[in-house]
């Protein structure tokens, strides 16, 4: 879908023009009461001359039905949609948008400005950007607020760590168990892994080495019972490896259809 172009409509101030030949409670079919209609109801315009329908004070409620404008553009200052709102085609948003419930979108969605979700956002494909923060309220310094940066990778490549002690110069560790993952789950999910130790109370020479899920760290003398940290990191292969680098625009990144 090409971008969107912000530049075709028009959100300023919109003056009155209209020049309509009766005021305020003319004889127009003017009605203070509610108006039933039981049928269709059809407004025909001309390619010459649109016809418009227009409520300058007061709202349109559908409570049971649907509204449907096909082909055309709509603009609205506020649209509260207390069920579903179904949109077939492009939208542009040239103000804020506020969804309390599920938004359901089968196609692109290009914004030009901020987008905020105060709750969870769930993505089964990609997310694609330039850069990737935290923002949190400081938990220290009050009236400020923190930002962290994602630490980025050519490989996605995750992350396991934590301490261990030794007993009698060796240790072995269960990255599943110690992670909180089902037996297996580690193996399934990580390829091409590597550790990382280092003797955080003394200085006797230590190895780690991964074999499965079990990670085995051991010191070069059998009577060492220092603390060690260890990091594990394993590529996931349950996706395809991305391509780093390619020629083109942002729409032509052959990530967006391999990395799933």
């Amino acid at each position: 879908m090409a971008e969107s172009n912000p530049n075709s409509f028009d959100c300023g101030a919109k003056e009155d023009v209209s020049n309509k030949p009766y005021a305020y409670k003319d004889n127009i079919n003017y009605s203070e009461d509610p108006t039933l209609i039981g049928s269709f109801v059809d407004v025909l315009g001309t390619p010459d001359r649109n016809t418009d329908i227009e409520i300058t004070h007061g709202s349109v409620r559908v409570y049971t039905g649907n509204v449907l404008v096909r082909p055309g553009i709509t603009t609205v200052q506020e649209l509260q949609v207390e069920k579903e709102l179904y949109v077939c085609n492009d939208t542009d948003l040239m103000s804020k948008l506020h969804v309390e419930g599920t938004s359901h979108l089968e196609g692109n969605v290009t914004t030009g400005g901020n987008m905020t979700i105060g709750g969870f956002a769930s993505w089964s494909g990609s997310i694609v950007a330039t850069s990737k923060l935290f923002d949190i309220k400081h938990p220290v310094t009050d009236g400020s607020r923190l930002s962290h940066v994602c630490v980025e990778a050519p490989r996605a490549d995750l992350i396991y760590r934590g301490k261990t002690t030794l007993v009698a110069g060796i240790s072995t560790i269960d990255v599943n168990v110690g992670n909180g993952m089902t037996t297996g789950t580690f193996e399934a999910l990580c390829d091409n892994v590597q550790c990382f130790t280092t003797n955080e109370t003394g200085w006797t020479a230590i190895k780690g080495s991964v074999d499965g899920a079990l990670l085995t760290i051991q010191a070069k003398t059998s009577t060492c019972t220092d603390t060690i940290s260890w990091m594990v990191i394993g590529e996931r292969k349950d996706i395809a490896s991305i391509q780093v680098e390619y020629i083109g625009t942002k729409e032509d990144n052959p990530n967006l259809t391999t990395l799933t």
